[in-house]
């Protein structure tokens, strides 16, 4: 008698992790508000464990999948419209370049996740250099000089590269700040 050999990739391989109790994603679908971040984080979970295809019941998940949609998917105009909005009109504001930053790059996320968009090589240039712009008009006036060497440079930076540049220059900002102020230790070790 051999003993035969189990196959881990087949989709049908129960991992000991799949249990009917464990909790796939921490996103709770509450309705159309949240069905695009829902239906990101299932996917990517049942892809991640090889079940994205439905396979023992391929008719079922399908018609689940589409219902959601459907009843969801429809409704999300309202929630783009909301996110196209808030993209559009944010800005840097009182929050840490960071923050701001962050917050941008999470609008743009369920953006992405909500609305589909070609997969060309020219469109996601596109897309990435208006990001980059859309960045650097949200920033505060304090970053003027900072986002004019950006624009200025010779090969565009990335949105990330860009954002490197403003941290950097926030932080050579914020150490000349507290030398201006005069650090008393300093003073007294400098002979003051």
């Amino acid at each position: 008698m051999t003993a035969e050999k189990i196959d881990h990739t087949h989709p049908l391989f129960v991992h000991p992790s799949d249990t009917p109790s464990s909790i796939l994603i921490p996103v709770k679908l509450t309705g159309s508000e949240n069905y695009g971040l829902w239906r990101r984080s299932m996917r990517i979970t049942l892809q991640a464990k090889r079940k994205l295809g439905g396979i023992v019941y391929a008719s079922n998940a399908h018609l689940v999948w589409e219902d959601l949609r459907e009843r969801f998917d429809e409704v999300n105009r309202v929630r783009i419209f909301q996110l196209h909005t808030e993209i559009a009109t944010i800005s840097q504001g009182t929050d840490s370049v960071s923050a701001y930053f962050t917050k941008l790059k999470e609008l743009w996320a369920e953006y992405d996740a909500m609305v589909s968009t070609p997969n060309s090589k020219e469109y996601i240039e596109h897309l990435q250099q208006q990001r980059l712009m859309q960045f650097l008009s949200g920033l505060n006036e304090t970053y003027d000089q900072a986002r004019r060497q950006i624009l200025v440079k010779t090969t565009e930076p990335t949105l990330n590269q860009a954002y490197a540049l403003i941290i950097e220059d926030e932080s050579q900002n914020s150490n000349s700040t507290v030398r201006n102020r005069g650090d008393p230790i300093a003073m007294q070790a400098g002979g003051g």
